[in-house]
């Protein structure tokens, strides 16, 4: 939902898009109905007539973003021939989705703090869904001797809590000496970057 694009026609679509810029950029308890529904070009009955709150219109957003994910790493996957190519289409893809639709990674962010039980539900759903593709991945390649042995469930946590750290600390990385510009740089060099540091090490052996 993040790539520019003409205003859709659909009154519920400019609500969802709406609603994600503005959670993302200002969190859940900042942000009004009334702004949300001025922001879609909608009044807030509308709103209220899609969504009933602005909860559930919260929840409709992560569910929306997080499935999205989900859909387009498995579609990826299943273009690869064995774990080390799925490897790096999950790795490619993960940071490919993150750098096009950031707000996800803003909004990932947000739900960290949040109360709710059942926000917190739907993002477990997915996020533990997205763990255990990559952690499948990791012991394929076990189980058929291309990887050694390894905590594969760890594994996938450092892999993709680095690709959110980046996505969502971009803007500090990019002060580091010699990241400047960062997206321009580093973007297109990160997933790389990981899957020979992970498949190779970095020892000069």
């Amino acid at each position: 939902m993040e790539e520019q694009k003409a205003q859709p026609v659909d009154p519920k679509q400019r609500i969802m898009e709406a609603a994600e810029k503005l959670f993302a950029d200002k969190g859940f308890d900042a942000v009004s109905i009334r702004e949300i529904a001025d922001q879609a070009q909608v009044n807030s009955a509308m709103l209220y007539y899609y969504f009933g709150s602005k909860l559930e219109l919260f929840r409709a957003v992560i569910e929306y973003s997080l499935n999205e994910l989900s859909v387009f790493l498995k579609t990826l996957i299943q273009e690869a021939q064995d774990p080390v190519e799925q490897l790096k289409c999950y790795l490619k893809g993960y940071v490919k989705f993150f750098i096009q639709n950031p707000k996800t990674g803003f909004i990932i962010n947000r739900i960290i703090n949040f109360k709710d039980s059942d926000i917190f539900a739907v993002f477990d759903h997915y996020w533990i869904e997205q763990h255990w593709i990559l952690d499948g991945i990791l012991q394929a390649g076990i189980e058929a001797g291309v990887f050694r042995p390894f905590d594969t469930r760890l594994a996938s946590v450092n892999l993709r809590s680095s690709i959110i750290t980046y996505v969502n600390w971009g803007h500090v990385f990019n002060r580091y000496p010699g990241v400047q510009d960062h997206r321009n740089f580093c973007d297109d060099r990160l997933a790389d970057e990981m899957i020979d540091q992970f498949l190779n090490g970095v020892l000069d052996k």
